[in-house]
Protein backbone atom coordinates (compact mmCIF):
# COMPACT_ATOMS: atom_id res chain seq x y z
CA UNK A 1 0.00 0.00 0.00
CA UNK A 2 1.55 3.27 -1.16
CA UNK A 3 0.22 5.89 1.81
CA UNK A 4 -0.12 9.52 0.15
CA UNK A 5 -0.44 11.18 3.57
CA UNK A 6 -1.16 11.29 7.20
CA UNK A 7 -3.74 12.54 9.55
CA UNK A 8 -3.24 14.23 12.84
CA UNK A 9 -5.34 13.67 15.52
CA UNK A 10 -7.42 16.73 15.12
CA UNK A 11 -8.46 16.38 11.54
CA UNK A 12 -9.85 12.66 12.71
CA UNK A 13 -11.69 14.36 15.89
CA UNK A 14 -13.63 16.71 13.56
CA UNK A 15 -13.98 13.91 11.10
CA UNK A 16 -15.34 11.55 13.90
CA UNK A 17 -17.60 15.01 15.33
CA UNK A 18 -19.06 14.85 11.69
CA UNK A 19 -17.78 18.79 11.54
CA UNK A 20 -19.18 20.28 8.34
CA UNK A 21 -15.96 21.63 6.42
CA UNK A 22 -14.12 18.33 7.51
CA UNK A 23 -16.46 16.10 5.72
CA UNK A 24 -16.12 18.31 2.62
CA UNK A 25 -12.29 17.94 2.91
CA UNK A 26 -12.76 14.03 3.04
CA UNK A 27 -15.25 14.08 0.26
CA UNK A 28 -12.99 15.57 -2.00
CA UNK A 29 -9.66 13.30 -0.96
CA UNK A 30 -11.61 9.92 -1.88
CA UNK A 31 -8.77 8.94 -3.81
CA UNK A 32 -6.03 9.96 -1.57
CA UNK A 33 -4.65 6.87 0.18
CA UNK A 34 -4.13 7.85 3.97
CA UNK A 35 -2.15 5.97 6.74
CA UNK A 36 -2.45 7.40 10.38
CA UNK A 37 0.67 7.52 13.17
CA UNK A 38 0.49 5.25 15.53
CA UNK A 39 0.77 8.20 18.22
CA UNK A 40 -2.44 9.80 16.43
CA UNK A 41 -4.24 6.08 17.09
CA UNK A 42 -3.36 5.48 20.84
CA UNK A 43 -4.06 9.17 21.44
CA UNK A 44 -7.65 8.90 20.01
CA UNK A 45 -8.32 5.49 21.78
CA UNK A 46 -7.05 7.47 25.23
CA UNK A 47 -9.83 10.07 24.97
CA UNK A 48 -12.28 7.51 24.58
CA UNK A 49 -15.27 7.93 27.06
CA UNK A 50 -16.21 4.16 27.89
CA UNK A 51 -15.79 0.59 26.12
CA UNK A 52 -18.59 1.45 23.80
CA UNK A 53 -16.58 4.32 22.36
CA UNK A 54 -12.87 2.49 22.68
CA UNK A 55 -14.33 -0.42 20.62
CA UNK A 56 -16.43 2.17 17.48
CA UNK A 57 -12.60 4.18 17.16
CA UNK A 58 -11.08 0.73 16.92
CA UNK A 59 -13.88 -0.56 14.02
CA UNK A 60 -12.88 3.10 12.40
CA UNK A 61 -9.17 2.85 13.03
CA UNK A 62 -9.22 -0.33 10.97
CA UNK A 63 -9.80 0.95 7.81
CA UNK A 64 -6.40 3.22 7.98
CA UNK A 65 -3.13 1.45 7.83
CA UNK A 66 -1.15 2.08 11.20
CA UNK A 67 2.23 3.90 10.43
CA UNK A 68 4.79 2.81 12.77
CA UNK A 69 7.93 4.64 14.18
CA UNK A 70 11.32 3.01 13.21
CA UNK A 71 14.20 3.56 15.35
CA UNK A 72 15.28 6.74 12.41
CA UNK A 73 11.68 7.93 13.02
CA UNK A 74 12.54 7.74 16.98
CA UNK A 75 16.29 9.07 16.35
CA UNK A 76 14.73 11.97 14.48
CA UNK A 77 11.69 13.37 16.40
CA UNK A 78 14.37 13.09 19.72
CA UNK A 79 16.99 15.40 17.79
CA UNK A 80 14.02 17.72 16.80
CA UNK A 81 12.67 17.91 20.12
CA UNK A 82 16.44 18.81 21.72
CA UNK A 83 16.65 21.01 19.26
CA UNK A 84 13.43 23.07 19.44
CA UNK A 85 12.49 22.26 23.13
CA UNK A 86 11.98 25.88 24.36
CA UNK A 87 9.71 26.48 21.56
CA UNK A 88 6.67 26.52 22.28
CA UNK A 89 5.04 25.24 19.14
CA UNK A 90 6.66 21.84 18.80
CA UNK A 91 5.54 18.91 21.34
CA UNK A 92 6.89 15.53 22.43
CA UNK A 93 4.32 14.02 20.47
CA UNK A 94 4.14 16.23 17.92
CA UNK A 95 7.71 15.82 17.06
CA UNK A 96 7.13 11.43 16.76
CA UNK A 97 3.63 12.14 15.10
CA UNK A 98 5.67 13.96 12.40
CA UNK A 99 8.41 11.68 12.11
CA UNK A 100 6.55 8.86 9.52
CA UNK A 101 5.39 11.76 7.43
CA UNK A 102 9.14 13.21 7.12
CA UNK A 103 10.17 9.38 6.18
CA UNK A 104 7.44 8.63 3.83
CA UNK A 105 7.87 11.95 2.31
CA UNK A 106 4.37 12.86 2.51
CA UNK A 107 1.74 15.63 4.05
CA UNK A 108 0.24 15.63 7.82
CA UNK A 109 -2.99 16.79 7.53
CA UNK A 110 -3.90 18.75 10.66
CA UNK A 111 -6.03 22.02 12.29
CA UNK A 112 -2.53 22.68 13.92
CA UNK A 113 0.30 23.43 11.10
CA UNK A 114 2.02 25.54 13.38
CA UNK A 115 2.86 22.59 16.04
CA UNK A 116 4.77 21.07 13.38
CA UNK A 117 5.66 24.03 10.84
CA UNK A 118 9.61 24.15 12.59
CA UNK A 119 10.29 20.98 12.27
CA UNK A 120 12.63 19.83 8.99
CA UNK A 121 11.06 18.50 6.56
CA UNK A 122 7.49 18.24 7.28
CA UNK A 123 4.90 19.52 5.46
CA UNK A 124 1.46 19.82 7.82
CA UNK A 125 -1.57 21.14 5.81
CA UNK A 126 -4.41 23.15 7.25
CA UNK A 127 -7.26 21.78 4.36
CA UNK A 128 -10.27 23.79 5.89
Amino acid sequence: MNIEALLDTSMLVDLLCVQVDALRWWQSQAETVFGIPVLVHMELINGAANAVERRHLKNVLLAYPAIHLTPEDSAWAQQQHAQRKLSPDVGLIDALIAAPARRLGVPIYTLTPEHFSSLSDVEAIRPY
